[in-house]
């Protein structure tokens, strides 16, 4: 089991734990489970989704790469803020339009 589990950085099995995207890792299973929880409002559930996402991501990079807690935001959080911003517009359009 702990072999299917890769990255595209070439970390593989229980080394993946090790990794900065340990957290994000983590945090989209959670924000799976929320997301779901809040499915009949998408708004609330996709925003509340995104914030467990980086907020883990965020936790994982600092302690994997012990870094500060506003390096760990401009580089994990920053540079993709642009582009899930558009995705999680079209996102929410598309679960109001299917309601």
């Amino acid at each position: 089991m702990a072999s299917v589990i890769s990255s595209s950085a070439g970390v593989a099995g229980l080394a993946i734990l090790k990794s900065p995207t340990i957290g994000y890792i983590i945090g989209f299973f959670l924000a799976a489970y929320a997301i779901g929880q809040f499915a009949n409002r998408p708004i609330i559930g996709i925003l509340f989704g995104s914030l467990i996402i980086y907020s883990c991501g965020v936790a994982g990079l600092i302690l994997i790469l012990n870094t500060s807690l506003q390096n760990a935001i401009t580089i994990g959080v920053v540079p993709f803020l642009i582009g899930d911003f558009i995705k999680s517009f079209l996102a929410i359009a598309l679960a109001y339009k299917l309601k």
